[in-house]
This record gives structure tokens, sequence and C-alpha cells, in this order.
């Protein structure tokens, strides 16, 4: 049985049931994706805001920037990698000697501090590709094996456990955030960062396609010149985008779009004439 188990855990306290602690997750976990989502939802709004089509004035940004998400997250598959990035499952099961074990399933590392911080969980982790922890003995690794080999079906899966999910996807853009007037869209995403990005595709955009570079290393030598160039420049450039506002803006409140002259990518494209990308 090739058992790799990392994050795995187990009750701290053998008294507390399954059903006291799901109860007491969902309460972290979604605590913690309520934080989570904000630099999401910031994020879709900003290319929505630098690099889509701008609506009727009256239309909230926000719904055109859920629309674009779910649009691409149905495109990318429910079976991919990088589908809902912020969903969290946990899965229980009760060892041979009444232990009972958990292994959560996710992609943010916030949600393992939520976890930590409930304390109900203490780390469980067994694997058989390495050394055991030098802090473990052989009887004490040798237990979790056993214990990870009686929750586990024929086929090394948990599917046959009971579980609690968070059904993040359509939550991410949960109208709460338009209601909360503390936070704001540049909180998380602020104008050197959009101004980097819409530069290196201006400098993608207007690359040499003849030049003999690979898509890769164009976007990363341009990628680097943009961030030399808008790290330069001093704060209060006029080319430094105007602040956002709120998760409730509308197309209406939105300042001008992002102009990037001619003469600002050349000058910037002189950045790029080193050595190193002309090697």
């Amino acid at each position: 049985m090739s058992t790799k188990i990392y994050s795995g855990l187990r009750l701290a306290d053998p008294e507390t049931s399954i059903y006291d602690a799901v109860k007491t997750v969902s309460r972290a976990i979604r605590a913690s994706f309520a934080v989570v989502r904000l630099p999401l939802v910031a994020e879709q709004i900003v290319r929505i805001v630098d690099e889509g089509e701008r609506g009727p004035e009256n239309r909230l940004v926000f719904d055109d920037a859920e629309a674009q998400w779910l649009r691409e997250q149905n495109e990318i598959g429910t079976h991919h990698a990088l589908n809902d990035p912020l969903r969290f499952s946990i899965c229980f099961g009760e060892a041979s000697d009444g232990r009972v074990l958990a292994v959560p399933f996710h992609m943010n590392a916030e949600y393992d501090k939520a976890l930590a911080a409930t304390g109900l969980f203490e780390e469980y982790g067994y694997w058989n590709n390495s050394d055991r922890p030098e802090n473990l003995s052989n009887d004490q690794w040798r237990k979790r094996r056993e214990d990870w080999d009686s929750v586990l079906d024929p086929d090394d899966t948990f599917g046959h456990l009971p579980h609690w999910e968070l059904v993040s996807l359509r939550e991410t853009f949960s109208f709460e955030i338009l209601f909360d007037e503390t936070k704001t869209v540049d909180a998380y995403i602020e104008p050197r960062q959009r101004l980097r990005r819409l530069l290196a595709n201006a400098l993608m955009n207007s690359r040499d396609q003849t030049a003999g570079w690979s898509v890769f290393r164009a976007a990363t030598a341009d990628a680097r010149t943009a961030r030399t160039y808008v790290d330069a420049l001093p704060d209060d450039s006029p080319l430094l985008p105007a602040p956002i506002g709120s998760f409730r803006v509308k197309y209406g409140d939105l300042p001008e779009p992002i102009a990037l002259s001619e003469d600002v990518i050349a000058a910037a494209r002189q950045l790029s004439d080193s050595p190193e990308e002309e090697s």
C-alpha cells in the first residue's frame, strides 16, 4: 500500500465528535474564506477596468467581473487543478483505535492557519516514500501507518468517508462584499501593480514576433522590464492609474482608462536592450 498523507490530522481530544468538529471547522473556514476571496474579486474587477470593455454607467463592474470569473472557471473545467482555487473540503475517518483522523483538501495556506487556530487538530501525517520525522519513534511511525491504512478503502482513497465541503465557486462573489464600505479594490491591487501588468502586455504586443524569442522568454523579459520601469516612477507620476474605490464601483464612477503612449512603451523597451536579454 502506497500511503502518502502529508496533510494528515487527528482530533487532539478523543472526546470530540465528528459532528462537533465539523461545526467548528465550518465556522473557521467560512470566516477565512470571507477574507481570502477579497483579493481574488479585486483582481477580477481590475481586469475588467484595465483590460475589458466598459459597460453602461449605472452598471456595477462587480457584476461583469463575476460573469467573467464564472465563464473562465467553466472553461477550465471542474477537474482542472486551477478550478475554483478557494475550494475546501475535509474528510474524517475513525481509525481502528477509535481516534478520529482527518485530511483537508485545499490550495490556500490561510485555511491551514484557520484550522490550526481552532485547536481541534494535531499533526498526524504519514508517508512511506522517505524517512520518518526524527521526533517520532519507529513504533509511533508504524502506528500512524496502521491508523491510516484502517480508514483507507481498498483503492487507497477517502471517497467512502464522511466529509464537509465549502461550496465556494458561487459564493466567491457574494453580494455581502458590496455592503462593506471599509474595503476597497485598491487595498488588494495597488496602482503600480496594475501599471506593471499593462506595460508588460503592451511590450509583449509591440515585440517583433520574428525575432526568434520563445513566448515564455519574451513574457518573462517584458515583465521584468515593466517592473524596472514602473518601480522607478515617482509616486505622483501621471502614468500611475487613479484609484478604483469600493467594490460597489459603477462604470460611470471610474476614472479614465490608462493610456500608454508609444513614447512610454519605447522608453521602457530601451531598458530591455541589455546583454542578458540579447544573449
